[in-house]
């Protein structure tokens, strides 16, 4: 499948550079005018937030530029709730551009291959939608490269 890319898309993918420079600055302005998604996530601590489901928990690591995308990003450690074993990883993408809504997606995850098969990370993004809510994400984006044939048993 090809995706064309027309005028606007290019001027929103340099908006989107110029945006993500400016975030791992410190700024999270879009333009000179503050970007609701950042400021929110910056003021949020989610690390006080309970985010379970049954025997699984989401720990918020951090609020940091992803290392990929250059968006701002929360970082979750999926772990049991009993034991604190880690499972895997999540992390919610707090900024759109073309490149998250076609290919990256807002949900990055991993699950840890001896604990597959249980769910995890569809409940973990269930866990997730309210934060994605709050901060304006609407629509949220998930997204699969072709080869990723466990995404679908997943969700």
């Amino acid at each position: 499948m090809r995706h064309l890319v027309n005028a606007d898309e290019s001027e929103r993918a340099k908006q989107y550079h110029n945006f993500a420079c400016q975030v791992s600055d410190g700024y999270g302005m879009i333009n000179g005018a503050p970007n609701r998604m950042v400021e929110i996530s910056r003021t949020r601590n989610l690390a006080s937030i309970p985010l379970q489901d049954g025997d699984l928990g989401l720990e918020w690591i951090d609020f940091a530029l992803h290392p990929a995308h250059k968006v701002p990003t929360h970082h979750f450690r999926m772990v049991h709730s009993q034991t604190r074993e880690e499972l895997g990883t999540i992390n919610l993408r707090v900024s759109s551009s073309p490149h998250i809504e076609l290919y990256a997606g807002h949900v990055g995850y991993s699950v840890k291959t001896d604990h597959r098969g249980n769910r995890y990370a569809s409940r973990a993004v269930r866990l997730l939608i309210p934060i994605a809510r709050q901060v304006g994400l609407n629509p949220l984006w998930i997204t699969c490269g072709s080869g990723e044939r466990g995404f679908a048993t997943d969700m």
